[in-house]
């Protein structure tokens, strides 16, 4: 008896154990269960996050390709246009090499400065001696011309420029200092005071640094350049874009003071005419007064006659008077 009651207090027991084993695990598989939803969840979530920004990502760079083939595109046009302008500019060099264009070039720098600074009628472009000799420019100061030459020899700086060794640089300086002592020569034949010009003729020369070469080569060690004293012994004075726009507005100046000087004796000679008519004005109107005066003084005299006659008029009326004898006023 004891033993059946210990057998089943046994599998009651076990049975007991069982079913609370089963509970812990149908409790535990329910709790993994939520854990794996949950990060079932999770990882769906991420997924698509991971999604949208490849999507993002391959749409920005689809946009990025894009902008850097257009860029490209643009570079190679600017490129071609570069290569273009390149190509230009080694033709207009080229072109520029021979006298003629250079100094047609140096004439059209001239003439545009010219222009910006006088008036219309104070200079003349390409004037004419009486021999035929014809100059770039002449600028008329009064019945004085200043004649103006544009064509400097640029073809003798260029192998002073790209000389690099001192014998290379020692040449190329040698025969520019003789093709500038020539043109000094040729400009020279300008001053011409007997036709009207003043002793003097300018040698433009289009660029700063010509005209610092020239001042610096004078300064040097070398006893024959000096250029610019040359030049001052021949009457020739050098001037670049610069010197010369203010030696122009000096002129442009002188020009205004005759001008000036014609208003003001047309104002003084208007005030003269204005004055001498007022002064007939004035004349007339003393005339006019002493007519005025006069008149009033004759008024006044009728005036009074007037009253004389009212009252002899109105006197045998009244009785008080005899009428005046006839003849009698």
């Amino acid at each position: 008896m004891d033993a059946t009651v210990a057998i089943l207090a046994g599998v009651l027991v076990g049975v007991v154990a069982g079913v609370l084993t089963a509970v812990l695990v149908g409790a535990r598989m329910r709790g993994l269960e939520a854990r794996l939803r949950d990060s079932d969840q999770r990882l769906g979530h991420a997924l698509t996050a991971v999604q949208q920004m490849l999507v993002t990502a391959g749409a920005g760079s689809q946009e990025t390709l894009s902008r850097l083939s257009q860029q490209l595109s643009e570079v190679g046009v600017t490129a071609r246009q570069l290569a273009e302008q390149t190509q230009r500019l080694g033709e207009l060099r080229e072109a520029l090499r021979a006298p003629g264009p250079r100094g047609g070039l140096g004439e059209v720098l001239l003439e545009n400065l010219l222009r910006d600074v006088l008036p219309g009628g104070a200079y003349d472009t390409q004037f004419t001696f009486r021999d035929g000799t014809r100059v770039d420019a002449v600028v008329r100061l009064g019945d004085r011309l200043i004649p103006i030459d544009a064509k400097f020899p640029l073809t003798a700086f260029e192998p002073l420029v790209a000389a690099v060794t001192d014998d290379e640089r020692r040449s190329a300086r040698r025969r520019y200092l003789q093709a500038i002592r020539q043109h000094v020569d040729a400009v020279r034949r300008y001053v011409r005071p007997d036709e009207g010009t003043v002793p003097y003729a300018l040698m433009y020369l289009p660029g700063e640094h010509l005209y610092y070469e020239m001042l610096r080569l004078e300064r040097g060690d070398d006893p024959d350049a000096a250029l610019w004293r040359h030049a001052q012994q021949q009457r020739v004075a050098p001037v670049s874009p610069n010197t010369l726009y203010v030696y122009l507005h000096t002129v442009a100046l002188g020009l205004q003071g005759p001008a000036v000087e014609r208003r003001a004796r047309a104002v003084h000679d208007r005030l003269a005419r204005l004055t001498h008519e007022f002064g007939e004005l004035l004349k007339e109107f003393d005339t006019l007064g002493t007519h005025l005066r006069n008149a009033r003084g004759k008024y006044d005299d009728v005036e009074r006659t007037l009253a004389r006659w009212r009252e002899r008029l109105t006197a045998p009326v009244a009785g008080d008077a005899p009428l005046p004898p006839a003849g009698e006023p």
